[in-house]
């Protein structure tokens, strides 16, 4: 070997060296890159935080919310329901008021009128016809008296007053009844009456009688007589078709119990009882067309004029 290769043989490479600070600098970057990425990362994860508590505190909320809402709902449907009741109660109260008032408009007599029992009685001081009578009535809130008991009979009796009462046949000749369209069924007729004398169609009490109950006679509607009004109160008022406690109660067809019962055909019970045309016993028996028999025949003592 010659000495030359062996010079050549022992040289180590040369390696280049890295200039000065470019090796720490691109250290530094790299750290400040990492910092920087770790601190985005934390900050993601933060923001995500945050949004997720934010989410659920809303959720919260809304559900507390509408907790409330039904709630108040609740609260608003039981109020309403409250207040439909005291409405109710008002109305009722209201009615009630309204009845008292009314029973208390009955509970005493108007001035000049008469009380008895469950009515008031108007007898007039003036005298009119029957119609001009009973429109005179139904101004003061009233009718014309219906008489449903031998008692009520006796007390308009004991008035003492020539006076129309609510019966009439104008409708239908020889069909009697009153003034609230029920039939007649107990009737106080004088002796010979009815006899219908020239179209005498209306009824009225006659005070000239002895007797303490017998009083009625049929005379012309356009005569001018007294007029007897009733008034009838809350005890003594009628149901539908003019039907009547138990002292004056009628059936279907305005029939009645023992005292005034009647048949089929109108026949009454022993106190009035009539046959299947108004029949009556020896002493005042009617023929087919009310024709009297001897012991009952009219002569010019009974009949009437005008």
């Amino acid at each position: 070997m010659d000495f030359d290769d062996s010079i050549y043989a022992n040289q180590r490479p040369i390696m280049p060296h890295k200039k000065d600070g470019v090796g720490d600098q691109h250290s530094v970057w790299k750290r400040r890159f990492l910092a920087t990425a770790v601190c985005l990362g934390l900050l993601c994860v933060l923001l995500l935080a945050g949004i997720t508590g934010l989410l659920l505190y809303q959720r919260t909320l809304l559900n507390n919310l509408t907790a409330e809402r039904d709630q108040l709902q609740t609260s608003y449907n039981t109020l309403t329901k409250e207040r439909d009741q005291l409405q109710t109660s008002y109305n009722n109260l209201t009615k009630e008021r309204d009845q008292l008032q009314t029973s208390n408009e009955y509970a005493t007599c108007p001035q000049d009128w008469k009380k008895s029992c469950c009515s008031c009685y108007y007898i007039s001081p003036d005298e009119k016809t029957w119609e001009d009578s009973r429109k005179d009535c139904q101004a003061r809130e009233a009718n014309l008296v219906i008489i449903d008991s031998r008692e009520e009979q006796a007390l308009i009796k004991a008035f003492n007053r020539r006076a129309w009462f609510g019966l009439t046949d104008r409708e239908v000749e020889g069909t009697w009844r009153w003034v609230d369209g029920t039939p007649l069924n107990t009737s106080y007729w004088n002796k010979g009456e009815p006899n219908d004398l020239q179209g005498e169609d209306c009824a009225l009490v006659d005070n000239t009688q002895q007797d303490p109950v017998v009083a009625w006679n049929d005379v012309p509607c356009d005569h001018k007589n007294g007029w007897i009004c009733e008034r009838q109160g809350p005890e003594g008022s009628q149901g539908p078709e003019g039907s009547q406690g138990p002292e004056g109660s009628q059936g279907p067809e305005g029939s009645q119990g023992p005292e005034g019962s009647q048949g089929p055909e109108g026949s009454q019970g022993p106190e009035g009882s009539q046959g299947p045309e108004r029949s009556q016993g020896p002493e005042g028996s009617l023929g087919p067309e009310g024709s009297q028999g001897p012991e009952g025949s009219q002569g010019p003592e009974d009949s009437q004029g005008p």
